[in-house]
């Protein structure tokens, strides 16, 4: 089934994009801040029918149906009674995952997710400048305590889960810059000055935020890329290195003592922990909250909680008070385990690994533009960082985001292997 026309089609892509790309507030509900990119989320629900039956849909609908098993379970025979928050909680976990489906079902072809990271790149540099300038406008310090400041043209920044959930988008934001620039070789374009600047401002954004997972993040991201590029096109490597180090000597220049003197504080906070060997503090309380999250999972493996929190199997006695103001474990794949137990979170992972194996194979397979394997290291980062170090995906703001890419990923993998398949075994060239 398809859209008809490609105006509507080129249309729907530009709003997902400006919807995802854009990270301000909507509205509030509850007191919990709605970004931008539910208005994305809400035109995403029929693609879900539009799609084929493919495996990444057979698996998070599988992992979505047993999570709603665990949860009525866990409210029945634990629990004792149903309450709404555990089907709130489950609703919200997996709200991000639809935009998987628009993805998947607009994204067709190379042509397609160029034309998506390049309309996501000039969207990211004017928001970018916009938040930075505003900064810049009312003193220059982007964190105050545990709030990131600015603002987009008046509007409110989404950051309703603290710093992370903007520090960890600008990091994105940033990595998302340089795989257009770089990895798909448009260094060349008109346009390419802004998106320098926009690289700058994000700099200066990311480590204005004190967010040591952000800039750890960003900071793996650059280290791969780099490596990429001197085995790969060393012109590009020494491009992308000298880019960084002029963006850093301008942030420096406009913000250098500043950070200097917010790091400090940060870095001996940090020094401190690891003096008197409190490893916990020094992961500000992530140690804890999986020790007792390994603890719900050892004594309910299959159902886990079923989305209703820490309290439900064990009390957590002298850590009660830090955890109560916790929701998860600060860990995509140990939240997703606990919440859901191990029958739906095996197909929770096998969703994720599909995801991941499909960008591996098309940057393997790439010829002639490095974008998927700009998007591969990306990905990879967060993996290995944001995902392992916090519950990034549950940030509905990141989580979208990150659904979409790996939707259009799939669907461009499909097809690439089809092609493959239908190409002889052997290919000689006439004589």
């Amino acid at each position: 089934m398809q859209i008809p026309g490609k105006f509507l089609r080129k249309g729907l892509l530009i709003f997902i994009v400006l919807c995802l790309g854009i990270p301000s507030v909507l509205t509030e509900l509850l007191g919990v801040e709605v970004p931008l990119s539910v208005l994305g989320c809400l035109v995403s629900v029929p693609f879900y029918f539009l799609i084929p039956n493919i495996r990444e849909k057979f698996y998070i609908s599988v992992a979505f149906i047993l999570s709603l098993v665990s949860v009525l379970f866990n409210a029945v025979f634990v629990s004792t009674r149903i309450e709404v928050s555990p089907f709130l909680s489950m609703a919200y976990f997996f709200i991000p995952y639809i935009l998987f489906f628009p993805g998947y079902y607009l994204i067709e072809t190379r042509k397609d997710m160029s034309f998506v990271m390049k309309m996501f790149s000039v969207v990211f540099v004017i928001v970018s400048l916009a938040i930075a300038s505003s900064i810049l406008a009312s003193g220059g310090t982007v964190r105050s305590g545990g709030e990131l400041l600015g603002s987009l043209l008046g509007f409110k920044l989404y950051g309703t889960y603290g710093v992370n959930s903007l520090a960890v988008f600008y990091a994105t934001m940033f990595s998302i810059l340089v795989i257009h620039v770089f990895f798909s070789r448009n260094y060349l374009e008109v346009l390419t000055v802004p998106y320098m600047l926009g690289m700058a401002g994000l700099l200066f954004l990311l480590i204005g935020s004190l967010s040591r997972e952000a800039v750890l993040g960003a900071g793996l991201f650059m280290v791969f890329s780099i490596l990429y590029f001197f085995k790969e096109n060393k012109f590009l490597g020494f491009s992308l290195v000298a880019v960084i180090i002029s963006c850093g000597y301008i942030v420096s220049v406009t913000y250098g003592e500043e950070i200097r003197l917010l790091w400090s504080t940060k870095y001996n906070v940090a020094m401190s922990a690891l003096g008197e060997v409190d490893l916990d503090r020094f992961s500000s309380g992530r140690l804890t909250l999986y020790k007792y999250a390994i603890k719900d999972i050892l004594i309910d493996p299959l159902f886990g909680n079923g989305f209703h929190g820490f309290f439900l199997h064990i009390r957590p006695g002298l850590h009660a008070e830090e955890i109560a103001g916790n929701n998860s474990p600060h860990n995509q794949f140990l939240t997703a385990i606990w919440k859901m137990g191990l029958l739906a979170g095996v197909f929770y992972l096998l969703f994720i690994i599909k995801c991941m194996k499909n960008l591996f194979l098309l940057q393997r397979w790439e010829k002639r533009t490095g974008m998927y394997a700009g998007l591969w290291i990306l990905m990879l980062v967060y993996i290995l960082v944001f995902c392992f170090l916090w519950d990034v995906l549950l940030v509905p703001l990141i989580g979208m985001f990150v659904m979409f890419l790996f939707g259009g990923i799939s669907r461009i993998f499909t097809m690439e292997r089809q092609l493959l398949r239908a190409q002889p075994p052997h290919c000689e060239e006439d004589a």
